[in-house]
């Protein structure tokens, strides 16, 4: 999954090269467009690695379930394969946007 940015807008592609309007109206019209630039950034970015998770164990972000994220959150603080090892000491259930 790769993100890029739109007009003021991340568009996330999957790996088949497809992006996804239900996740382009998600962005446009949900509390993500209000928050700041730079936060949906950060966001964009948070959602694209919690997408590739899922995506290379077979699902879309449209399937994953709760404990999904909970498998996400646990690799991405321990994973050895984590690209952005999350450091321990920020709390388990901080407000994200996966929160």
């Amino acid at each position: 999954m790769i993100a890029m940015w739109g007009e003021r807008q991340p568009i996330l592609v999957s790996p088949e090269g497809r992006g996804d309007p239900r996740l382009s109206e998600c962005f446009r019209r949900s509390a993500f467009s209000a928050k700041a630039q730079g936060t949906q950034v950060t966001y964009a970015s948070i959602y694209r690695l919690f997408f590739t998770f899922l995506w290379q164990r077979g699902l879309n972000w449209d399937e994953a379930m709760e404990e999904d994220v909970e498998n996400w959150e646990d690799w991405r603080r321990r994973g050895a394969t984590s690209p952005a090892p999350v450091d321990e000491t920020v709390p388990a259930d901080s407000p994200g946007p996966l929160g």
